[in-house]
């Protein structure tokens, strides 16, 4: 993965205090997803989340510039 990501330096294990916005059991940390995406995107870039639960992707690339396609199975 070299060759793909651009940021280095994002440790094995990410503490962050999650305010839970939602009652999705699955809410990922919102700044540890906005790191992912910078690491492997370009702003404006498209990022498809097919399993987007709580939406916590789309709001990590609402604030990294980036634009995003979800959906999930449930309302």
């Amino acid at each position: 993965m070299k060759g793909i990501w651009k940021l280095r330096g994002i440790p094995d294990v990410w503490e962050e205090k999650v305010a839970r916005t939602g009652t999705h059991i699955h809410q990922k940390p919102i700044e540890l997803q906005k790191k992912l995406i910078a690491a492997v995107s370009h702003q404006g870039d498209l990022v498809v989340d097919p399993a987007a639960g709580s939406f916590s992707a789309m709001q990590a690339c609402q604030q990294a510039g980036r634009n995003f396609i979800g959906c999930d199975l449930e309302d």
